[in-house]
């Protein structure tokens, strides 16, 4: 059974799960299945269109590379050169714009109140490069690298671009270094 907004299941076990991984229910849209133990987040344009969605399942395995079944995160985007994006309703958190790769990267950052979007590519394409030109002129725009080769490809979107000290990513950092890392963007 799928839940919308799904507040009134306070202790179910993939709903606790999902606060300790920084998920804001008052700001995001998901559907939970808590018998399968499945997340489901829409994926939108900027003008609001669902284009797709990505599941989430604690238990899957990374092994398993985008199984609808069987894998831990499972995407579907249409074929078309539309970008896609997780955390548009964070869209005016902040005046300044988080890009990340990851989800639960986004979540945390909107769950602190700041703008953030995950991409789930480091390389989103020209659509996307058309996309951040605009947004660049209208606001600060800094990526937030996973700590990786591929990581890193992400940074020529943004004004500037950041990785954690710690080597995480932001989803799995401590608090401390997730607020010092945006504090120094925050006032761009």
């Amino acid at each position: 059974m799928l839940k919308q907004n799904f507040h009134q299941d306070l202790n179910g076990k993939l709903y606790t799960h999902l606060l300790s991984r920084h998920l804001n229910f008052n700001l995001h849209r998901v559907w939970l299945d808590e018998v399968n133990q499945v997340a489901t987040f829409p994926l939108y344009n900027l003008a609001g269109t669902l284009l797709g969605y990505q599941q989430y399942r604690p238990k899957g395995s990374k092994d398993v590379n985008n199984d609808p079944r069987e894998g831990k995160y499972f995407t579907r985007k249409p074929n078309s050169p539309e970008p896609s994006y997780w955390g548009v309703e964070s869209w005016n958190l902040s005046n300044t714009l988080f890009l990340v790769e990851g989800l639960f990267d986004a979540a945390r950052l909107t769950a602190l109140g700041y703008s953030a979007l995950a991409t789930f590519t480091n390389n989103p394409g020209t659509n996307f490069m058309g996309f951040v030109s605009l947004v660049k002129k209208l606001r600060p725009v800094v990526v937030v690298c996973d700590n990786d080769v591929a990581g890193v490809k992400l940074a020529k979107y943004g004004h500037t671009h950041t990785t954690l000290s710690s080597g995480k990513d932001v989803g799995e950092a401590d608090e401390q270094e997730v607020l010092e890392m945006v504090g120094r963007y925050d006032k761009l």
